[in-house]
């Protein structure tokens, strides 16, 4: 309104450059936010046994999507410099997770059943902002909710590996997450990924990675991965990580980047077609999957007293090695 006001041949129209300088993060936020997402694994992991525990004994199958979100909600109000949700937890269960944007209320709220479970939550904690998306399935999988679920996983993979030059126009990386649904003629309504805060907004402007709109991304812009793919009143999958551009080489005056992780939460292993993956794709996925052990596992052999032997070996079966032939 205040623009409208103004002569309009005397006036520059230009994006402010604040948005790019806090889209690019320092040292400090890097850091900070890598602390983060441990608080946020941790949780994650807690939440993630709690569930497998009670679908041991059925009780799971009790459970609602709200009740749910309040677990996972309270597993990370107990990690230091927690603050808050980041945004309004999606806790969805069976054909509700084929809805994208789908919020559980007293009038929506869907029991648990042996069926595909989507969680797309985050944490606001003083060391920065968390958002990630883990499916994962309380029952027996069938072979489409495989495939779909794989289809995702290699373009999530694909994506957070690629090599790109610092003029790349985001745009172009959008197509990576989507070339192997597309070999399927499948699609998700969604950008592939979102410029996030520190202790922020979880949608910031900035950068982004989607069909519709680009800039080239820099250096420690922090940015989500998350490709999905939704089959109408049957089921919805996505796989979420936060990470962050770094430095590659550089040839000549040709800068290249690629991405580092964030998020340190398991990809879940039951919903995996094995077939569909490459040897490069599983060892991909059994180096991050160390890596999470390798970063989890002290923080829980240090804290018995809120870690028991139980989550322990959680943490093991999750993360154990894919074999390859």
């Amino acid at each position: 309104m205040v623009y409208l006001l103004f002569n309009k041949e005397k006036v520059l129209l230009k994006k402010s450059p604040v948005v790019e300088y806090r889209a690019v993060k320092n040292n400090v936020e890097i850091s900070n936010l890598q602390t983060a997402h441990v608080l946020d694994a941790l949780a994650l992991l807690q939440f993630f046994h709690w569930c497998d525990e009670k679908r041991k004994t059925k009780t799971l199958f009790i459970e609602t999507e709200m009740s749910l979100q309040k677990k996972v909600d309270a597993f990370r109000s107990t990690k230091q410099n927690y603050v808050s949700p980041s945004f309004h937890t999606i806790s969805a269960i069976g054909s509700n997770a084929a809805i994208i944007h789908y919020e559980a209320t007293e009038e929506t709220d869907t029991k648990i059943s042996p069926s595909i479970y989507l969680l797309d939550s985050g944490g606001q904690y003083l060391h920065g902002t968390t958002d990630v998306t883990r499916t994962t399935h309380f029952g027996h999988p069938n072979s489409e909710e495989k495939k779909a679920f794989t289809l995702v996983l290699k373009g999530h993979l694909h994506l957070r590996r690629v090599i790109f030059t610092d003029y790349t126009n985001s745009t172009a990386l959008d197509f990576i997450a989507r070339q192997y649904l597309y070999n399927e003629y499948f699609d998700y309504m969604h950008g592939t990924g979102h410029g996030v805060g520190v202790f922020l907004n979880v949608h910031e402007s900035g950068c982004s990675i989607s069909i519709s709109g680009g800039t080239a991304l820099k250096p420690f812009m922090v940015l989500s991965n998350e490709p999905g793919y939704y089959k109408e009143n049957e089921f919805g999958v996505r796989i979420e990580n936060m990470q962050y551009v770094v430095d590659k080489n550089q040839v000549d005056s040709t800068k290249f980047l690629t991405f580092e992780d964030l998020t340190l939460y398991p990809y879940d292993k039951n919903l995996m077609d094995f077939t569909l993956l490459t040897h490069q794709e599983i060892k991909e996925i059994n180096e991050y999957h160390q890596k999470i052990r390798d970063t989890l596992l002290p923080i829980l052999k240090e804290n018995p007293e809120e870690y028991d032997e139980g989550i322990i070996k959680y943490l093991h079966k999750i993360t154990e090695p894919i074999e390859t032939a």
